[in-house]
């Protein structure tokens, strides 16, 4: 069994104030002491050293390397997971500009995409902006009504369409149950709708949820895969390719937030599964950097707990084997 007091010892403010922050009964000097510190975390600085004056944050490994919008919307996912949102000037900023690059339909729309409509260049911002408490923006309704009218009949959302035909799907972005949604697509659009007080629980949610969890894969080596990223241990890839892996953590954030529990077999499979990754000491160890791990143990620990006081069930597809890439018949 973990120990709160263990996790007290990492040298990050920020999370010994979240940790602090969420216990029953904290020691009220000590967090205030903690909240003012944490506004100094090398973490923090790291990344608002990034910014631009218009609010936009620079293209780079650290943030996304493909579009300011992309890099602006993913630092402040990385600033929201550190525990700030948009009372702070420099975030407001970043929403401010985000804002300004909506499309008059609530959509964004990068330069260079040779795609029609392509879902993740909405969910990207959406997420951001959601992420550091401005779900409720009345700017942003339309941006939410945007995104789910673009949501498949089986719940997915598609890579995209090119000339009205859907986009090509790699092997490692396909999901069970459906033909042409996208893992990367459904997970960055639940990501930011699991982020909206109401709709986290509407029918159209828990049916994109329903079709993710579809995918049965628990990958050891990627679990906290985007936590390293808000830490600035692993750099940020890609645009269709950002959640190239299948991050268990980051499923495990979703199904925290929606509150589906563990009658479900496959959240309870995740559960008996993550719980065998902790070592003696309780700890959940990031294999690539111990920088890592206390703030993913701290995260896992966090999301069961929730997990097991949740009433949400969901599992109505049915269960088969899956594969991405399928093995090719060869004819001699």
């Amino acid at each position: 069994m973990m120990k709160p007091s263990l996790l007290l010892t990492d040298p990050s403010p920020c999370l010994r104030y979240k940790i602090l922050s969420n216990m029953s009964d904290p020691d009220k000097d000590e967090l205030n002491e903690l909240d003012l510190e944490r506004k100094n975390d090398p973490i923090l600085k790291s990344i608002l050293d990034l910014q631009n004056s218009d609010g936009s944050f620079r293209i780079s490994d650290r943030t996304a390397p493909t579009s300011i919008i992309q890099s602006t919307s993913i630092a402040l996912t990385m600033i929201a997971y550190l525990g700030f949102d948009y009372k702070m000037d420099e975030v407001q900023k970043a929403v401010n500009y985000l804002m300004a690059k909506q499309q008059t339909d609530g959509s964004w729309s990068y330069e260079g995409e040779e795609y029609d409509m392509v879902p993740l260049q909405t969910a990207f911002p959406l997420w951001g902006i959601s992420s550091v408490g401005k779900s409720l923006d009345p700017q942003l309704k339309k941006s939410y009504d945007w995104l789910l009218s673009k949501q498949l009949a089986d719940g997915a959302w598609p890579v995209g369409t090119v000339y009205g035909n859907f986009g090509y799907i790699a092997g490692y972005r396909k999901l069970p149950n459906s033909k042409n949604g996208c893992r990367v697509n459904t997970t960055c659009a639940l990501l930011a709708l699991t982020n909206h007080p109401k709709l986290k629980k509407d029918p159209r949610v828990l049916k994109a949820a329903d079709v993710l969890l579809g995918r049965r894969t628990i990958e050891r080596h990627s679990m906290g895969i985007n936590i390293a990223r808000c830490l600035g241990v692993e750099k940020s890839s890609g645009f269709f390719s950002y959640f190239a892996a299948h991050d268990i953590a980051l499923v495990l954030s979703i199904i925290a937030k929606i509150g589906i529990n563990g009658e479900d077999p496959r959240v309870n499979e995740i559960e008996k599964t993550v719980r065998g990754f902790q070592n003696k000491f309780g700890l959940i160890e990031y294999e690539k950097s111990p920088i890592v791990t206390h703030w993913l143990t701290y995260d896992i620990n966090n999301y069961l707990s929730i997990i097991d006081s949740s009433s949400v069930f969901i599992h109505k597809i049915p269960d088969f084997a899956f594969k991405g890439y399928q093995k090719n018949n060869k004819f001699i």
